[in-house]
């Protein structure tokens, strides 16, 4: 499990001490709130890193104390209603990029996709399938639901039971190193050009690079990505977006937490664990904090995104038709385009 440096293990074990007091599904802050700075958020389906609001998958930065403050908890403010419906997507942006997939879909497709190539070239290659039975929560309902039962998904998680992919991975592996120096080379070169760097993109005519291809989603166009990225980064300095996200932070003030800067409440959840609480008080707190941030987008940035993310979508549609109203096959594997005959030794 993720944790932050030990320079946050004492702020952290406030933190425990108050979680372990957690009643009736509220979080009182602590005599000296902490304050959490400088998070990002990345999408696990994602090529391209967004902060929306309300989806899990966490890079969590260096956290810190806040000013004390022992004024007596503020009590939540009363509920406000919400432009969405459970059945609104949290992120139109991530929907159309994935081509409507979750990444354990993504994933699985092109794996297969891959296998198929590498098989069609003469190697032995054996897919890394991922459990699609971990919920990735794409509409407000399903969100709503995630939050209050596994919070982030950071800590709440139990281990995964199926081990087939470490098992295949184990495999391809032992098959790797069974070829000669030669063999290993070439093999590099038909699985990706023999990329060195990590988040490097496959070299086309390699058979990720065609795997992708074959999957064929606009998060595989990288013209489009370019575009999305600008578009997206645009979107979150509008005065329609800093006043969201300034009324987001003012709701969770009243619920007892001191967001400063580009800070998020889920760095609170990884002091805590820091401290190395007993899994079922870390997951308990999570869930606190996880569902108080829901609450809170829910009638202020998570309106607001989705709005600028459709407004993105549209204006990628326009510039690129190829992707208007494209959802992925989910059914099936993924054939690659043909590939060269066999370079096996």
């Amino acid at each position: 499990m993720r944790t932050l440096e030990s320079v946050l293990r004492d702020s952290a074990e406030a933190l425990r001490e108050e979680a372990s007091r957690l009643s009736d599904r509220r979080w009182t802050p602590p005599e000296k709130p902490h304050a959490a700075r400088g998070v990002l958020i990345g999408l696990s389906a994602a090529a391209i890193v967004l902060v929306v609001v309300g989806v899990p998958g966490w890079l969590a930065s260096q956290t810190g104390n806040g000013p004390t403050n022992t004024a007596p908890p503020v009590a939540a403010p009363p509920e406000t209603t919400s432009s969405l419906v459970d059945t609104d997507l949290v992120s139109p942006l991530l929907d159309f990029q994935s081509g409507g997939l979750t990444s354990d879909e993504f994933h699985n497709q092109t794996q297969r996709a891959l296998a198929s190539c590498m098989e069609q070239r003469g190697w032995t290659y054996e897919p890394t399938l991922q459990d699609s039975s971990f919920p990735e929560p794409r509409t407000v309902g399903e969100l709503r639901e995630f939050r209050r039962t596994s919070g982030y998904g950071l800590y709440t998680q139990p281990e995964p039971t199926d081990a087939s992919p470490k098992r295949a991975a184990d495999r391809n592996g032992e098959y790797y190193t069974s070829l000669d120096e030669d063999q290993q080379a070439q093999y590099r070169q038909d699985l990706n050009g023999d990329i060195t760097s990590e988040g490097e993109v496959p070299v086309d005519g390699s058979c990720e690079a065609l795997a992708e291809q074959a999957v064929d989603t606009p998060g595989t166009d990288q013209e489009l990505m370019a575009d999305m990225r600008s578009l997206y980064s645009a979107a979150h300095q509008t005065p329609e977006h800093m006043s969201a996200e300034n009324e987001w932070k003012a709701c969770l003030a009243d619920r007892g937490y001191d967001i400063e800067g580009d800070g998020h409440p889920v760095n609170l959840v990884d002091e805590l664990a820091a401290a190395e609480p007993p899994p079922e008080e870390l997951a308990d707190f999570e869930v606190e904090v996880a569902v108080d941030d829901f609450e809170c987008a829910l009638t202020t940035t998570m309106p607001v995104l989705h709005h600028l993310e459709s407004e993105i979508v549209e204006e990628l549609v326009v510039k690129y038709p190829k992707w208007n109203g494209t959802q992925v096959e989910k059914d099936g594997a993924a054939d690659p385009p043909a590939t060269e005959t066999s370079t096996a030794g």
